[in-house]
C-alpha cells in the first residue's frame, strides 16, 4: 500500500492514495489490480477538487500500466 524509499534523510513512506482522499480502506491497497482499476474509475466521484488529485491519478496509470506488462 506504501512506497518505502530510502533518501539521504532516511526513511520515507510515500503514499498514492493521501490519507485526507474520500476513498474506502479496502480500495487503498493498489498492489491490487482490481483496486487500481476502481480507483482509476471512481476517485473523481468524492475527489475531483482534492489539490493531489490530478498526481493520484496519473500515478494509478503508471501503475495499471505495471499490471498490463
Amino acid at each position: 500500500m506504501d512506497d518505502i524509499k530510502q533518501g539521504n534523510k532516511g526513511l520515507r513512506i510515500t503514499r498514492v492514495i493521501p490519507l485526507d482522499m474520500d476513498v474506502p480502506a479496502m480500495r487503498r491497497d493498489v498492489s491490487n489490480r482490481s483496486n487500481v482499476a476502481w480507483l482509476l474509475r471512481n476517485l473523481a466521484v468524492r475527489n475531483s477538487e482534492h489539490p493531489q488529485f490530478e498526481s493520484v491519478i496519473e500515478t494509478l496509470k503508471k501503475k495499471a500500466s505495471q499490471f498490463k506488462s
